[in-house]
């Protein structure tokens, strides 16, 4: 027996499952020649209205107004998020201001409560640490 690979009909071979198959729009004479003049004749209008915009907009007129609003918009924009960030930093700043007083107020009351604990210590004789035998 040889270990041939087994040659297959590319055409027949049951692979198209995940594949569309592939059919043909037959579309007649006359919808095609009826959709090619729609478009032809919503081209020409669509020209035609184009070219008459000049006569009833002034187009430099409506372009100037629409970038010097649009720069407006913008400044107004970096206004906004340059006030965030004013804020933002403020409550940062507050937070830390509370962590710093917080963890001041915990040290000191930690050195405290030691130093009064080892005071005691020493000023009370009668307490003795006893070793375990």
């Amino acid at each position: 027996m040889t270990n041939q690979p087994l040659l297959r009909n590319r055409k027949n071979n049951g692979r198209n499952v995940f594949r569309k198959s592939t059919k043909t729009i037959n579309r007649n004479f006359f919808r095609q020649l009826v959709e090619g003049v729609l478009m032809l004749t919503g081209g020409i209008y669509l020209i035609k209205f184009l070219n008459s915009l000049p006569q009833s907009y002034n187009i430099g007129e409506i372009s100037t107004i629409m970038w010097k609003d649009t720069l407006v918009s913008i400044l107004h924009m970096f206004d906004a998020v340059m006030s965030l960030f004013k804020l933002l930093t403020i409550i940062f700043l507050v937070s830390l201001c509370f962590a710093l007083l917080l963890g001041g107020i915990w040290r000191l009351m930690k050195v405290f409560t030691t130093k009064l604990s080892t005071s005691r210590k020493k000023s009370n004789p009668t307490f003795k640490l006893s070793k375990r035998r």
